[in-house]
């Protein structure tokens, strides 16, 4: 393996491949924020140009490492970089698994965009159903407010008065 695409290169090379269109819990960023920095990322392929990443979070444990989700994170899983066929997805988690530490417990939740765990499945995971709904919410904020019932509302402007919430820029 050369120094260029070594283990302590990927989180680096990660970091340096983040879009503003990956989910916010994929984000270099957010996860310092909820790890203080305890992250890292395994890579596909080994050599060469990435195509996909996995971040990951380990806590040690009696037995050893565990490789955990991190707190406040719903998500995490493969991160792809280029559109891929079905058999290269396959392929690229396959890598991702085999790329990541040994340890005796790993729990991910994967995003709800990865519809096919099949690779998980041939290395012995155990998969577990959890179901995601993603709501589309056409319309504009002023629409949405008035189709929310009246006492749903007092809840938001209740808990308005106790936290801020901001939108991220974008640069």
């Amino acid at each position: 393996m050369s120094s260029q695409n070594s283990p302590k290169n990927w989180k680096e090379e990660y970091i340096n491949s983040a879009r503003d269109d990956w989910y916010l819990y994929h984000q270099p960023y957010y996860l310092d924020a909820v790890t203080n920095g305890n992250w890292d990322v395994v890579r596909f392929p080994e050599e060469g140009q990435a195509k996909a990443f996995l971040p990951y979070v380990t806590r040690k444990e009696r037995d050893g490492n565990a490789i955990v989700m991190p707190p406040y994170t719903a998500f995490l899983g493969p991160v792809f970089l280029e559109d891929l066929s079905t058999s290269k997805q396959y392929a690229a988690i396959e890598g991702l698994l085999d790329n990541l530490p040994d340890c005796p417990f790993i729990e991910q939740r994967w995003n709800p965009s990865i519809e096919n765990w099949l690779p998980a499945y041939w290395k012995n995971f155990e998969q577990q159903t959890r179901y995601t709904y993603i709501i589309d919410c056409p319309g504009d904020e002023e629409q949405i407010w008035k189709e929310i019932s009246s006492k749903k509302r007092n809840a938001i402007r209740k808990a308005e008065k106790n936290l801020t919430i901001e939108e991220a820029p974008k640069d």
